[in-house]
């Protein structure tokens, strides 16, 4: 699930956030626990979704920080840099979902400048860093043919629950 804390009234130490979901685990007949979004793989991939220009690991971002985002999802959830991890590789690996700009949009927000061809290598290192990395792959409907969801003069709607089909659709 979503293991944000989204300003939630509940105790910290008592909700199901990316910090406690290590103590979640199946009961009864279940087979598993429950996975969570990790957004450190995502940031560390792409640069951070609330800063447009930020770029990560695919676009030549190679730090320390960035590094051991992308490492921790590599590892299924383990590692160092994030405060959080997750039992038996309880991790949704992405770079891009229903929310904040598509990767093809982030791409040319941070890197527009690039040709197409270069943008197009920076989307495939990340769908194969995706792909091979422990836990479940994840990825937002037409990411694999570069959707985009523009808005209009240079702009991307990066929120559309509420937007157009025409927005919306998937070409």
């Amino acid at each position: 699930g979503e293991g944000w804390t989204m300003g939630a009234t509940i105790d910290g130490s008592a909700q199901a956030n990316q910090s406690n979901i290590g103590k979640i685990v199946p009961t009864g007949d279940a087979i598993g626990g429950i996975a969570v979004f990790n957004d450190a793989i995502r940031d560390g991939l792409k640069g951070s979704v609330f800063t447009d220009t930020s770029k990560g690991f695919i676009q030549g971002t190679v730090d320390e920080a960035t590094w051991n985002k992308v490492f921790f999802g590599i590892k299924g959830g383990q590692g160092s840099g994030t405060g959080w991890t997750v039992p038996g590789s309880m991790v949704i690996n992405y770079m891009s979902s229903h929310d904040n700009n598509t990767l093809w949009d982030k791409l040319m927000l941070s890197n527009g400048t690039s040709p197409d061809s270069t943008r197009i290598q920076m989307n495939n290192l990340g769908a194969a860093i995706v792909l091979l990395s422990k836990g479940t792959p994840f990825w937002q409907a037409g990411e694999e043919m570069l959707r985009t969801k523009p808005k209009g003069d240079g702009a991307f709607d990066e929120n559309s629950y509420k937007s157009s089909d025409a927005v919306n659709n998937i070409n």
